[in-house]
């Protein structure tokens, strides 16, 4: 019942094949791309990434760049932000699982909590940027 709704919405497309009815996304209804993100935030790629980096000593985490944006393609990368206390040499495994577990390359930057405030003070190009992007928080927030 609830697949007939979402149909007659038109967020979806059914076509039957045989005695199979098989569904698919209507990318460009105008609820897809809120939809999109709730589901990123929730589920997908963001949850696993969140859930991996969960344990460590970051202050906070985000998603940014086409990702975060919703004009990722099949093969995009994640660019993540990082802030906080944890090691390089921890963060590596955990960034390879996310990957594993993703299926997609991800891109990461990480800074100390003083590295990032003294760049966001003196108007560093790279992370005014950063900041001015769409974001999905992962962890914490990097907005104070």
């Amino acid at each position: 019942r609830e697949l007939a709704n979402l149909e007659s919405s038109g967020l979806i497309a059914g076509t039957r094949k045989g005695n199979l009815q098989y569904y698919t996304v209507n990318t460009t209804h105008y609820l897809y791309p809120d939809l999109q993100k709730i589901v990123l935030k929730t589920r997908g790629i963001a949850g696993i990434i969140r859930t991996t980096l969960a344990a460590e000593e970051i202050d906070c985490a985000f998603i940014y760049g086409s990702y975060a944006k919703g004009t990722a393609q099949e093969k995009s990368d994640i660019d993540v932000f990082i802030v906080g206390g944890v090691a390089e040499e921890n963060l590596i495994p955990l960034i390879y699982a996310c990957e594993k577990d993703t299926g997609r390359e991800i891109n990461y930057n990480l800074m100390t909590r003083e590295e990032f405030t003294r760049r966001k003070k003196t108007r560093d190009p790279f992370v005014k940027n950063v900041m001015n992007e769409e974001k999905i928080y992962l962890t914490g927030t990097c907005d104070d």
